[in-house]
């Protein structure tokens, strides 16, 4: 499952996910938020916050490297935009929080692992030259 919002008048999209976390869920999330914010909202959005902790179980599927260029081309078409993706993409801030429990964040390291693969600059939160980003662990409950 996941909830999003928008904080500081679009410029913040925050995505938190729960539960079960399949394939491509950021990617579509993404991309379902955007076309239903529209294209000049969609544009605004300048910080990405990706909730991870409160998911329980992760898949490998959709976490090859011509996944994520195909997520670019969509990601470009929805945002209504003619020039090279990345370099808007790149002005775009992207945290993570990472899963909580530990053989999910096992899981989630392996998807960036295989996304990343294929790239020669690579961030840390999966993105791949797609901009600066900050990954937050979990947090330690006592």
């Amino acid at each position: 499952m996941k909830e999003y919002a928008l904080l500081n008048n679009n410029a913040v999209l925050m995505i938190r996910f729960t539960g079960g976390y399949d394939g491509a869920d950021v990617d579509n999330a993404v991309l379902a938020i955007i076309k239903h914010l529209g294209v000049e909202q969609g544009r605004c959005i300048k910080s990405c916050i990706l909730d991870l902790e409160q998911v329980e179980s992760m898949t490998l599927r959709d976490t090859d490297f011509a996944r994520r260029g195909l997520w670019l081309r969509q990601l470009q078409a929805t945002l209504g935009l003619t020039g090279a993706i990345h370099e808007h993409v790149s002005q775009i801030d992207f945290c993570v929080v990472e899963p909580r429990l530990d053989h999910v964040r096992e899981i989630y390291h392996e998807r960036l692992r295989r996304v990343n693969k294929k790239t020669r600059s690579s961030d840390s939160n999966g993105y791949p030259c797609l901009g600066r980003s900050d990954k937050i662990g979990p947090s330690r409950r006592a």
